[in-house]
């Protein structure tokens, strides 16, 4: 599955047009590491679970730091016993 990326600042706007995409990579050991030209790269099963929530025309935001900085972290986290943030997703 591909999410293809618009940007909504004018110096990124050309997102679409470059293949900036979120998608999954069979080279999952990879993860974490540069590896693409500003593509988010996720496991192939993290990708199929992103999509199924969320699907085409969600909007996607790209920060520095841990999810747990955010509200949306820290009310996902309050409601998880596991005390792991893996991801946030919204409709």
């Amino acid at each position: 599955r591909i999410l293809w990326l618009n940007g909504t600042e004018q110096h990124n706007r050309n997102t679409y047009g470059r293949c900036v995409y979120i998608h999954g990579t069979p080279e999952e050991w990879r993860l974490g590491s540069p590896a693409s030209y500003g593509c988010i790269r996720m496991g192939m099963k993290d990708v199929v679970d992103l999509y199924d929530r969320v699907g085409e025309g969600a909007e996607v935001r790209v920060m520095r730091g841990s999810l747990l900085d955010t509200w949306a972290g820290q009310e996902y986290a309050s409601k998880h016993s596991t005390g792991q943030l893996l991801g946030v997703a919204q409709r």
